[in-house]
């Protein structure tokens, strides 16, 4: 249910902005390993493609229909993205293998506004992720929810969760599904509309809306572009998913955007084809949405730094994101990126 493989421009500006150019190819979504890139080629990366597919769900235990799935390799194989509709919710995921960890990570977010981060790995031959949240009933309580998948032998997954509320002494069955191959021809899911989900319909959650759409990507000031840039209201409102394609090859990125009433901030996971995971934290200032992420070898191996994104909508329709750089701890900053999303055509 914006790395390491980038080609370095050797200072605060001229590396991220390497970075975002290089780490993303002129198509979509990667949609199996057979177009794996160098950075991300491993055999870790791959520990999770059983999952992949074009899915119908039901419960194991009755065969009753649970739901649909699509399961996509993504970002130059760096990424596995998951989209996620029942009768009840829509959602979906970003999982990715982090090589500085040696741990899968996977941030979910669907139509109830939830947002959940799991962590795990390998275990024989299952896949276990484990989130670690307050209770939403109470506050006071710490859940472990876990999940398993399994492949089957008849082509099938089946995904397993329970849930533990004494520090994982005991676990409680959630539900149990089983993942049933279907058609492989491409799925199509209609975005939901920007507000649909009660969850979700507070103005706060409306503060990014100038940012959906489809876009042609420049750097400022330019007039050739460099990427094209897909951003979708998804789950009943409730989140917005990013898709970064470039014009040059190389790889391609994307994130997962939602806001959180209990933080009162904006979460972005930004995930790519550098093998890069970064998570931001943030929200509107002024007339602009401010997104900030400590990036991890963002300027060169071993050279970290904190990443500060700005967006603000002009007055010709156009969204500019502006990169700035720290290397202490936000005391300075350096410019790094400049871009303006201008409405495209197709």
């Amino acid at each position: 249910m914006s790395g390491g493989g980038a080609q370095w421009l050797g200072s605060a500006a001229g590396g991220v902005l390497a970075a975002i150019l290089a780490a993303l190819p002129a198509a979509g979504a990667v949609n199996g390993p057979a177009a794996i890139i160098g950075a991300c080629a491993a055999p870790q990366y791959r520990q999770f493609d059983f999952w992949l597919g074009e899915w119908t769900v039901v419960d194991t235990a009755t065969g009753a229909a649970a739901g649909d799935s699509r399961i996509e390799a993504a970002y130059g194989g760096c990424g596995v993205r998951e989209n996620w509709r029942d009768p009840d919710l829509t959602g979906g995921s970003l999982n990715t293998y982090d090589r500085s960890d040696r741990l899968w990570h996977q941030v979910w977010i669907d139509s109830s506004g939830a947002r959940r981060e799991f962590i795990g790995g390998r275990e024989g031959e299952a896949m276990v992720l484990v989130s670690t949240h307050p209770s939403a009933k109470d506050p006071n309580v710490t859940i472990k929810e876990r999940m398993r998948f399994t492949a089957n032998a008849d082509g099938s997954v089946r995904q397993f969760s329970d849930a533990s509320r004494d520090g994982g002494a005991n676990w409680v069955s959630r539900y149990d599904y089983t993942y049933r191959p279907k058609r492989r021809a491409p799925l199509v899911v209609a975005p939901a509309p920007a507000v649909s989900s009660a969850a979700c319909a507070s103005a706060e959650y409306r503060q990014f809306d100038f940012w959906v759409g489809r876009w042609n990507v420049y750097q400022t000031g330019k007039d050739k572009p460099v990427s094209h840039s897909l951003i979708e209201s998804l789950y009943g409102g409730c989140g917005l998913r990013e898709t970064w394609l470039p014009l040059r090859p190389g790889g391609d990125g994307g994130s997962l955007n939602i806001y959180l009433p209990g933080e009162k901030a904006w979460r972005q996971t930004w995930i790519d084809a550098s093998g890069a995971r970064v998570d931001f934290t943030g929200g509107w200032k002024g007339s602009a949405m401010v997104l900030t992420g400590f990036w991890k070898d963002v300027l060169g191996p071993g050279k970290d730094a904190l990443v500060r994104m700005t967006y603000t909508r002009s007055s010709d329709r156009s969204v500019r994101q502006l990169g700035e750089t720290s290397e202490d701890r936000g005391a300075t900053w350096s410019p790094s990126f400049d871009f303006t999303y201008r409405p495209s055509a197709g």
